[in-house]
């Protein structure tokens, strides 16, 4: 059954393609001000400080053009193939409303979106794995920084501002990240041989843009 399940979400990008023509639903990335965040670890194998995570802001707005509330039963951000250490991340994911966050956990939250745009923000986690190629010189005037204000994170400025001078950084990280958003939206139903039946839920990839 779950090879059954898995080969069913595989096929769903297909069907999701007829779905958006529709614009049934529609998902908007926005730019932001929030900003890109150095966060700073002890190494004890290194015995050094190092930035251990980087965290990069993605601000999105979800609009439900059904005629009914729909619930968005899966909620996550992808990193790119180049991640080798994908089992230990995960991404920090805020409601905004009335200009205030409101944390959501995507696998016990019910999230809802009805005729109201939603908006969310979603702080990556980009773990150290993912920077092997900067050795530990690019880093060190950061690092420097928070060991003088004895802080372990430093903002870095918002993704626009970011990218101007860690260019290559910011493309190494982001380069073919996607968001995957799963609707309680039935698009088929599949009959197998046997009879048993299955149905299809209208899922949207979004990459990342930057």
């Amino acid at each position: 059954m779950f090879k059954k399940r898995l080969l069913l979400l595989l096929a769903l990008p297909v069907l999701v393609k007829c779905q958006d023509k529709r614009q049934s639903i529609e998902i908007e990335q926005l730019k932001t001000e929030q900003q890109v965040v150095f966060r700073m670890k002890y190494n004890n194998d290194t015995e050094k400080h190092q930035v251990s995570i980087i965290q990069f802001p993605i601000v999105l707005t979800v609009y439900n053009n059904l005629n009914k509330e729909t619930e968005i039963k899966k909620f996550s951000y992808l990193y790119n193939p180049l991640n080798k250490n994908l089992i230990h991340q995960s991404a920090k994911i805020y409601q905004i409303e009335n200009n205030k966050l409101k944390e959501i956990n995507p696998f016990f939250d019910k999230i809802l979106v009805n005729n109201t745009p939603k908006k969310f923000l979603i702080y990556t986690r980009h773990a150290l794995t993912d920077t092997v190629n900067y050795n530990y010189n690019y880093f060190k005037p950061y690092i420097d920084k928070m060991k003088e204000r004895k802080i372990d994170s430093l903002l870095m400025g918002a993704i626009n501002e970011f990218k101007k001078e860690h260019s290559k950084l910011t493309e190494n990280l982001l380069s073919h990240d996607e968001i995957v958003l799963l609707f309680n939206k039935k698009v088929e139903e599949v009959i197998y041989p046997t009879g048993e039946k299955d149905s299809l839920f209208l899922q949207i990839k979004k990459p990342v843009k930057f």
